[in-house]
């Protein structure tokens, strides 16, 4: 994957390094390294501690978190994601990052938002999309790693209500709950649809699912197993 927007790739101690422009010079947020090249301030982007750094380390084909995005970030509330898609979608873009818990997204609403004003934090139920009054007109980008058994559910709901129809959905699975799924299941094969009739996740029936009906061209499953064991990231295009 060649440079693009606030991404590039540079030789670090004779490694050659995945990093974002720093959006905010001189800051750091998990004793990520700083480097400098052609009078820019880049920050390296682990892979091993960064599930999207690691996607783009193993081929992802379409990144669609680019310069001024909206993305929707439902996951966990560590820094390190939210801060490097902050570098890369910069002071015209937003990424809204949705925490059940005031709790949990206390690192991210500590270190992150009073630093970097295109990042809003949402402390509310996943399950709820329709009660994130802070969103103003729909997304680029749905986001998703949440590793409970509503996962899907829970990207349905938000995709449906807040994802523009040509944007993209990034979906982070663990393989072997996705193996688990049962009757009318999520497939993830290359180039298949996204089933959205879903009825029974973990034995669980869900009587709402006919109204999370919705269309998604799936474009690319990435293994991620040698960064982060038994995941996957699904890339999907919301048809509508």
């Amino acid at each position: 994957m060649a440079t693009k927007d606030s991404i590039s790739w540079i030789i670090v101690n004779n490694s050659l390094k995945l990093t974002t422009r720093n959006l905010i010079r001189g800051n750091k947020f998990y004793n990520e390294k700083i480097v400098f090249s052609n009078d820019q301030e880049y920050r390296v982007w682990t892979p091993y501690r960064s599930k999207l750094a690691a996607a783009i380390l193993n081929g992802i084909e379409i990144l669609p978190i680019i310069k001024k995005s909206r993305v929707l970030y439902l996951g966990t509330s560590e820094v390190i994601t939210p801060s490097h898609i902050s570098d890369i979608i910069g002071t015209e873009g937003v990424v809204y990052v949705v925490e059940h818990s005031q709790e949990n997204a206390k690192e991210l609403i500590e270190k992150l938002v009073p630093k970097r004003d295109n990042i809003k934090p949402i402390i509310m139920d996943m399950t709820k999309p329709s009660q994130y009054e802070i969103i103003d007109g729909k997304v680029d980008v749905v986001y998703v790693d949440v590793e409970q058994s509503k996962e899907v559910e829970i990207a349905l709901l938000n995709c449906k209500m807040h994802l523009r129809v040509g944007g993209y959905l990034l979906f982070m699975v663990k393989t072997r709950s996705v193996d688990q799924y049962q009757g009318k299941k999520f497939i993830i094969n290359d180039k298949s649809e996204l089933v959205n009739t879903i009825e029974e996740i973990n034995a669980k029936k869900y009587t709402t699912m006919d109204s999370l009906k919705v269309n998604f061209e799936i474009l690319q499953q990435i293994n991620l197993a040698d960064f982060f064991k038994e995941h996957s990231l699904i890339v999907a295009k919301y048809l509508g």
